[in-house]
């Protein structure tokens, strides 16, 4: 089974944001979960965090079947 999570930190200056992506990070592995940065992609990444029924793989550029080949 796969399954994914998508964790976001809302920070208000550079220096929190250094301090939340070393928590996230830290967070990440003493719980086994490999994490990985959205470079580039922060705002869609953001967007399928929010509570909205929101279905990843529905909204893909990538057609179902070029991705089922992989």
């Amino acid at each position: 089974m796969n399954f994914g999570m998508i964790v976001t930190a809302t920070v208000r200056t550079q220096a929190e944001l250094d301090e939340a992506e070393a928590i996230v990070e830290n967070l990440g592995v003493s719980a086994r979960i490999r994490l990985e940065e959205a470079y580039g992609a922060q705002d869609s990444t953001f967007a399928a965090g929010l509570p909205l029924g929101l279905v990843i793989p529905e909204h893909l550029a990538l057609p179902t079947t070029v991705r089922n080949a992989l």
